[in-house]
């Protein structure tokens, strides 16, 4: 159950840091003790005198755990119901049978590294006086350093645990941690975690309390009633209500300004996104008269106009790449180009997304070539790290000017077609290897065709598994529908081309007198026959 709301427990204090760096080293079951006032320690004959929920310091001339005084200040303590025993540390080990009476009375005995007595005492005594004054202080911090607003999960958590003063992290909804003090949650408390955190509709800050400690939680959304995909986590050990609370102001805080940054780096990254995309659009549309403002918004953009451009254009499958996001895969695209030292500025363009690579002089063959290794290189490496996303790369020849960005990125469109249907995923082609033959070869050979067009020309297939049917659909098509030309080329007379045709035409759902039925039936019946073949 969470502590009563009056309640100022010891491990509030000392999660504080209102007396220094800390180590409990025995007696830790009574951490969640109540204290009501604090006193610098002097002797044992003072703490027989001291009232119930009385915190003495003792520096280490007055008290010395390694001592048997200190058992002593142990069973006196316990038996006037002190909360527990803080005593400056000593070079001294702490004896075993020492430690031992702390643990057995539930006495939390405390070592301060260079306790100044009179300072934490004031410290305490302003807490127990105002604990929520404590807590705007704790706010107070974390507006400070929110004043420059953290520009990653790291930098926010760091300003987090400065202004709280305990361990934090950012989690994800099965408990994991992606960012923070991987101690926080750890793996005994993360089932529980996740059990408490809402999987679905409007997220709420959670409170989780364990054994020994409190676990607090804000979402972060970037509005309430949202659901939330990250959670900002605090990790204090038992505390009264005031800290919890205080505690949860600052995660509040500090998920505010982590979604606010997210959603400006967001916006800021699609409005850059789309600026590029618009001034390429004009640099390609107006090659021939580039206006001054496009020059200079080119400019803007570190693109140079002038000299030699070849044109690479990338076919990105997203579809079948199922829970990736759009976003990650460019990232990880423009990555992995970099790391191949190639062009990575991606723009968006129809049918994929564009880059070109600029020289002073005409580019040789060869170093198109080179190219073209390393976008096959980079994009291989690409679609193994993303398995089931298709990539597909193609490159344009050397062109000159402003007006050559758009003929070479023309180009490398056709080039990625081609490499789509020839290689699959990872493949490339550059323009000056195409042909007409090879565009074909690559069209009839590739997966969406073949599937397509058994569908297409299954009836043929079905009634004349001899497959006469398509060679004379084929042939007739080839000799621009000549059934003379088509009987000689199938040496039989052409009244049997005719009635195939006749049966041809009662059996396909195409119209051989339209073009784009015969443009259809024509690749088809060429994709099945390369298939049997």
């Amino acid at each position: 159950m969470p502590p009563a709301e009056s309640a100022v427990m010891l491990a509030e204090l000392l999660a504080l840091r209102l007396v220094g760096e800390y180590e409990v080293v025995a007696g830790r079951h009574g951490l969640a003790h109540e204290v009501t006032s604090v006193v610098v320690g002097t002797s044992l004959r003072q703490l027989d005198e001291l009232p119930a929920g009385c915190l003495p310091l003792f520096p280490r001339e007055r008290l010395a755990v390694e001592e048997v005084s200190a058992d002593v200040a142990l069973r006196v303590a316990h038996r006037r119901g002190l909360p527990g025993l803080v005593v400056e540390r000593t070079t001294n080990a702490l004896p075993e049978i020492t430690g031992r009476l702390a643990d057995r009375f539930g006495m939390p005995l405390v070592l301060v590294d260079r306790l100044d007595a009179h300072t934490a005492v004031a410290a305490v005594d302003r807490h127990l006086r105002g604990p929520r004054l404590a807590g705007l202080r704790m706010v107070d911090s974390m507006l400070t350093r929110l004043r420059q607003v953290p520009d990653s999960a790291d930098g926010l958590l760091s300003a987090v645990r400065a202004a709280a003063g305990v361990p934090a992290a950012m989690v994800d909804g099965r408990g994991v941690t992606i960012a923070g003090d991987a101690a926080t949650v750890d793996p005994a408390t993360r089932s529980e975690l996740v059990k408490r955190l809402p999987t679905g509709g409007p997220a709420a800050p959670v409170t989780l309390f364990g054994d020994g400690h409190t676990l607090i939680c804000h979402p972060a959304t970037v509005a309430d009633g949202l659901p939330a995909n990250l959670w900002l986590v605090a990790r204090l050990p038992l505390a009264g209500r005031g800290m919890v609370e205080s505690v949860g102001r600052v995660l509040a805080l500090g998920a505010w300004a982590y979604t606010a940054w997210i959603a400006t780096k967001s916006l800021d990254g699609e409005r850059e996104a789309r600026y590029r995309a618009v001034v390429l659009a004009d640099v390609v549309e107006y090659a021939d008269g580039i206006a001054p403002g496009t020059s200079e918004r080119a400019t803007a953009l570190g693109w140079r106009l002038s000299g030699w451009h070849v044109g690479i254009h990338l076919n990105i499958d997203q579809a079948v790449g199922p829970g990736v996001r759009p976003t990650s895969l460019i990232a990880g695209l423009e990555r992995v180009l970099r790391d191949n030292d190639l062009p990575h500025d991606l723009i968006q363009r129809p049918g994929g997304w564009a880059t070109w690579h600029t020289r002073d002089a005409e580019p040789e063959p060869e170093e198109i070539d080179r190219l073209a290794r390393r976008l096959g290189h980079a994009l291989r490496t690409f679609r193994d790290d993303h398995p089931g996303v298709l990539v597909a790369g193609g490159l344009g020849g050397g062109h000159d000017g402003a007006e050559g960005i758009g003929a070479s990125l023309h180009e490398a469109r056709q080039a990625s077609l081609l490499a789509r249907a020839r290689g699959g995923s990872g493949a490339v082609e550059t323009f000056g290897s195409m042909s007409v033959d090879r565009l074909l070869s690559g069209w009839q050979r590739s997966e969406p065709l073949l599937r397509a067009t058994s569908s297409l020309l299954a009836p043929l297939r079905e009634v004349d598994p001899g497959g006469d049917l398509v060679r004379t659909l084929m042939v007739y098509l080839d000799h621009e529908s000549s059934a003379t030309a088509t009987a000689n080329v199938l040496n039989v007379h052409r009244n049997t081309v005719l009635q195939r045709l006749e049966r041809i035409r009662g059996l396909l759902p195409l119209d051989l007198s339209q073009p784009n039925d015969r443009l259809v039936a024509h690749l088809a019946a060429r994709a099945v026959a390369d298939e049997d073949a």
